[in-house]
């Protein structure tokens, strides 16, 4: 359902939207920046071309900062995988949670004095269909088959190997872990807190897989509000997206995006055992099943999502490997900053619209492009057109 709905939003909020709504420099588009973040299927390193793509159009530091904050670290795949893991109560306090802190820290960020001039090429708003940047439209099938894709393909691949790796960790977690040596660790939220912040900062989790670890966790007794920290420092932070955030907003917003993050979960981590634990809050944060019957409907979900997971990582990958060997391309180019399967299609789109390219193979695993076919410059003017980094291998 959550790839279902993601394929959708890809569609109705495409980056020329987010960009034409996030480009003023008031406490509104800080507030806009992090209502459309919330929903936004996109992960901590997807996110960060649609914020260069705001930054170029002349969008605030404080909007960027909150997009960059706010999308990462919620998402509808993540929302419904966290309600369906953690209950309503934990769902709805992760996304203020996402929200608030994205509200923060643009607010912060606009308080500085900024220089940004708006960028009037149109090529730094790359389209959510076919990836070229510049203004045109798509009819409706096209629409279709962009959405179907990104659902089905593109983004099990961008999160499906982090949400496996998050599902194998939580059954080790479940299986090896002493409950014992958890519940001490929870005893002593001063180590808890900071501990959770050590690990997920520089790791790079997704949203959605990071949920099954703060799951067997909290099975095992650690507190919900150490489980949000990790939550939220995980998936927002990473080192590519530090780097980025430094590079394109400069020094003190990359202060602010990191203190609001690690100040900002631990803060909020601290109110949400404050609330699991008052008798004045009638809530429950604890939505652990364990031993309890699984239903049909689970196990058809379950099935589906390994077929989709198994496409998307095994057999779609073979099978663009395959071909490439069997057509022997012409030229190679090696696209180093390209990072999720958004700059796969991006690329794979604006080097088969060059005159003369017979077939086009993105490997985003090597970072490379194989042409056969097609002029060497004008495909590397594409490349660099689309905004990408290219050298000749």
């Amino acid at each position: 359902m959550g790839f279902a709905v993601a394929g959708i939003l890809r569609v109705v909020f495409p980056v020329s939207f987010v960009v034409k709504h996030l480009g003023g420099r008031g406490f509104t588009s800080v507030l806009k920046a992090a209502l459309l973040g919330v929903p936004l299927p996109l992960c901590s390193c997807g996110v960060i071309g649609p914020a260069a793509a705001l930054r170029g159009q002349g969008a605030s530091r404080g909007a960027v900062l909150s997009f960059l904050v706010s999308t990462p670290t919620t998402g509808v795949d993540s929302i419904l995988a966290t309600y369906g893991l953690l209950g309503l109560p934990f769902t709805v306090y992760r996304i203020l949670a996402s929200f608030l802190l994205g509200l923060i820290s643009g607010g912060l960020a606009n308080l500085q004095k900024d220089a940004v001039r708006a960028s009037s090429d149109g090529k730094t708003s790359p389209c959510s269909v076919c990836g070229l940047p510049g203004v045109h439209k798509h009819g409706i099938w096209d629409r279709v088959k962009a959405g179907l894709l990104y659902a089905g393909v593109d983004l099990p691949k961008d999160i499906g190997k982090w949400l496996v790796i998050g599902l194998v960790a939580a059954g080790l977690i479940s299986y090896l872990v002493n409950p014992s040596w958890v519940e001490g660790f929870a005893a002593r939220p001063y180590i808890a807190y900071p501990a959770m912040v050590a690990v997920a900062v520089p790791l790079y989790v997704c949203a959605t897989g990071s949920i099954p670890i703060a799951a067997a966790l909290m099975a095992k007794g650690i507190s919900p509000g150490a489980a949000l920290v990790f939550l939220i420092a995980g998936p927002a932070t990473n080192a590519i997206t530090i780097g980025i955030v430094g590079k394109l907003l400069g020094k003190k917003s990359l202060f602010i995006y990191l203190s609001t993050i690690i100040a900002g979960s631990v803060l909020l981590g601290i109110a949400m055992d404050w609330a699991s634990a008052s008798p004045a809050v009638p809530l429950s944060f604890h939505h652990i099943h364990t031993g309890s019957s699984i239903r049909w409907w689970e196990w058809a979900s379950a099935a589906a999502l390994g077929i989709l997971l198994l496409y998307a990582l095994g057999l779609e990958p073979l099978i663009r490997k395959v071909a490439e060997r069997a057509a022997k391309p012409d030229l190679v180019f090696s696209v180093p900053d390209m990072t999720c399967e958004h700059c796969v299609r991006t690329l794979e789109s604006c080097v088969s619209g060059t005159e003369g390219v017979e077939r086009v193979w993105v490997s985003l695993e090597r970072k490379t492009v194989a042409v056969k076919g097609g002029d060497k410059e004008r495909i590397k003017k594409a490349i660099e057109q689309a905004g990408y980094t290219v050298s000749e291998k």
